[in-house]
This record gives C-alpha cells, sequence and structure tokens, in this order.
C-alpha cells in the first residue's frame, strides 16, 4: 500500500514540476516566498506599530514575534531530528525555481536514497 502512495505521490511531484509550469507563476511564488525581500518591509511595519500603534497593535507585534520566534524553533528542531532529504536532493530532472530563474538540479551519487 505504501508503495501505491509513494508511486502516485512522486508522478505527482513530476507532473506539477515539469508539466503543470508557468514561467510567471514561478517568478511570483520565488518573490512572494523570498524572505529577503519581506524582511525590511515587515521591520518597519512593526517597527512604525511599536511606535505609533495602540495597545492592541504592540500586542499585535509581540505576539506575532514570539509565534514565529516559537514556530522557526519547533520546524528546525524537528527538521534536524527527521533529516529527510528535500525532493531535489533525492530524484532526478526536478526543477529548482529562484529569483535567478528556474535550474533542473541533478542529485549528485553521495545524496541518493538519503
Amino acid at each position: 500500500m505504501f508503495e501505491i502512495v509513494q508511486t502516485f505521490d512522486r508522478r505527482l511531484l513530476h507532473a506539477i514540476n515539469s508539466d503543470w509550469t508557468n514561467p510567471f507563476l514561478d517568478w511570483f511564488m520565488a518573490f512572494v516566498t523570498d524572505y529577503g525581500f519581506w524582511k525590511w518591509p515587515m521591520l518597519i511595519a512593526a517597527l512604525a506599530l511599536s511606535i505609533w500603534g495602540s495597545y492592541r497593535e504592540r500586542l499585535l507585534v509581540i505576539m506575532t514575534v514570539a509565534l514565529v520566534l516559537a514556530g522557526e524553533g519547533i520546524t528546525s528542531t524537528i527538521k534536524r531530528l527527521t533529516n529527510r532529504p528535500r525532493p531535489y536532493q533525492q530524484l532526478e530532472n526536478i526543477r529548482r525555481v529562484d529569483l535567478n530563474g528556474v535550474g533542473i538540479y541533478q542529485p549528485g551519487p553521495f545524496e541518493k536514497g538519503r
């Protein structure tokens, strides 16, 4: 049963990664998920709310920072404990999209089956 699900998952990944692509949406998703772009607007907004905001807005900033730090701590711990490889590290012909464009990543022999 697990092999059937794994085969379906692999086929779906290849379909999404190679067949169902759009250059604009590839760029847009890389742009939206880029931390470097959002860092400064979010810091400016948090600083502005901290200085000129009401009690509830300052509390929003404090709780948002606390939740982001807690979430980052939990996810990094789980990632470190499980050490699960990313699909591009394990499978061949997987596109990696970033702001510089699209590239095909070929895993090295030391990465396969990790």
